[in-house]
């Protein structure tokens, strides 16, 4: 009987004949999904020994079927394995079966689709010369930004595989709880991954902060200006750094710098960082949905009342997209992410409430302030900063029209940025933390999120600080200062709400 490296070079020599008319050893796959399913069944086919070379990889997101081989210098790389491998190689010998993330099935795999063009997670104490730092075993991996699926070492035990599982739920997450497409959850994993990689001297919580702090800011959640009017006439305004007192700053409150960061510090492609942006934001305009503002429509009454506005809407999908759009094929791609988005969590809301609780100081962030043109909102210790940051400050503050704003798009973002900051004060990371408490939503229902929120704060103390900061007295006259007394209030519609549905898990 063959020995079993006599076997695998007769199966390589074999499976070389198959592809050799199609030049795939280029890493280029150029055949249609039946055709790479049937050449990996028949490849798996053929003999029952498994490979046992150091350099097979799978894909996350890969259809299911055998692993492929890594190539360096034009072959395919067999027993002496990783050991030969560097940062910089990246090519395999042919495509996975299928790819799940693609509309089509079909894996296309290019070098110009590994993001940074390398592995990531090196070993930088071992190298093959200038900027080729050899493979970690256990936890290198690379990015195909076509799917964004994570491809790793078959046999590196779970260290990569854990991280690709996780990454690759968070994305499920943030595209299920917030409407996102394919691409923008994957340019969003992108950032996170940079972050940690780029600002590896931190600890994770700091660069879980960083991540969550610069997509809000990025939102909107800047400063915050606070004016004063007499007869709808604007006497005064003044900058108030609420956003930046409460949860830091990442970059300056400027496009410019913010553009710095992302493009020039963690390198993402302007065109992604454009696209990206552009989605974030709006959104968040669609689930705040500030006075019906932007409702589909909203905006197809803007075209017939205000064309030159309409057009300017218009030209920040142009921008963010890369392309020219009629007004049909605008209002198409509106509607369509208006009731993908309509009635979901606001992301960055949710973002910065995180980040408030993730930071206890530094970058800007205060533990006390005394707001003198909203007094309800002050804080005097990191607990009530965090607080208000999030459930708290919706709850008392009643905005430049004198009336409380707490609609579901607030709702589940402080209720989710709540819990989520709750599993991560126990170690977790963010990525860790969010699956966790996703994992459980999914699995218990919308109520598991009251309920845990209920659970972590209890329903006395969140009543408690609310009135106290409401100053309220014993309006119904029952003897007793508890939320029945904001039931007629047409000022605290939304927070009598807001306790009512929190009291049914008291």
């Amino acid at each position: 009987m063959a020995d079993r490296k006599e076997l695998l070079d007769r199966l390589c020599a074999e499976i070389d004949a198959v592809f050799a008319e199609n030049d795939v050893l280029s890493g280029i796959g150029t055949f249609d999904q039946e055709e790479i399913m049937a050449a990996v069944k028949a490849k798996g086919e053929q003999t029952d020994s498994p490979c046992v070379c150091g350099a097979h990889v799978m894909c996350n997101n890969a259809i299911e079927g055998a692993a492929v081989h890594m190539v360096k210098d034009g072959n395919r790389v067999e027993f002496s394995g990783l050991e030969e491998l560097n940062k910089k190689d990246i090519l395999m010998d042919i495509p996975f079966a299928g790819c799940e993330a693609v509309e089509d099935k079909i894996c296309r795999v290019k070098p110009e689709y590994i993001e940074d063009g390398e592995w990531q997670d090196v070993d930088k104490t071992r190298n093959q010369g200038k900027d080729k730092e050899t493979l970690k075993y256990q936890s290198s991996y690379m990015v195909c930004t076509k799917g964004w699926g994570i491809i790793y070492f078959k046999n590196a035990g779970q260290v990569a595989k854990n991280y690709a599982d996780k990454m690759a739920a968070f994305l499920d997450n943030l595209q299920e709880q917030f409407g996102f497409d394919e691409r923008t959850v994957g340019i969003l994993g992108q950032i996170y991954r940079e972050i940690h990689e780029k600002y590896e001297d931190r600890d994770e919580r700091d660069r879980d902060w960083m991540f969550a702090r610069a997509l809000s800011q990025m939102a909107g959640y800047n400063n915050k200006r606070a004016t004063l009017e007499i007869g709808g006439i604007e006497i005064f305004g003044m900058e108030t750094h609420a956003w930046r007192r409460g949860a830091g700053w990442v970059f300056e409150y400027k496009y410019e710098c913010e553009k710095e960061f992302f493009c020039d510090t963690l390198g993402i492609d302007e065109a992604d960082y454009k696209y990206m942006r552009f989605w974030v934001r709006l959104q968040h305009l669609i689930t705040s949905n500030y006075e019906g503002e932007y409702t589909y429509d909203a905006v197809c009454k803007l075209k017939e009342k205000d064309e030159e506005e309409f057009q300017g809407w218009k030209a920040n999908m142009e921008q963010g997209l890369d392309r020219t759009l009629s007004d049909g094929e605008y209002l198409r791609l509106f509607k369509q992410a208006y009731d993908t988005v309509n009635q979901k969590g606001d992301f960055s809301h949710m973002l910065y409430t995180i980040a408030a609780n993730l930071k206890d100081e530094g970058h800007g962030v205060e533990n006390e302030w005394d707001n003198s043109l909203a007094p309800e909102t002050s804080w005097s210790s990191a607990d009530e900063r965090k607080d208000v940051a999030g459930w708290l400050g919706d709850a008392v503050y009643d905005g430049d029209d004198g009336k409380i704003s707490f609609g579901e798009d607030d709702y589940i973002a402080d209720l989710d940025a709540d819990n989520i900051a709750h599993f991560a004060a126990g170690g977790q990371s963010l990525v860790d933390a969010a699956n966790e408490y996703y994992s459980g939503l999914k699995e218990n229902g919308e109520e598991y999120r009251t309920e845990l929120f209920v659970k972590n704060n209890t329903y006395e103390k969140v009543e408690s600080d609310i009135l106290k900061r409401l100053k309220l007295w014993d309006v119904n006259e029952d003897g007793t200062i508890d939320y029945k007394d904001l039931s007629q209030s047409k000022i605290h519609v939304d927070t009598y709400n807001f306790l009512v549905r929190l009291k049914e898990y008291e």
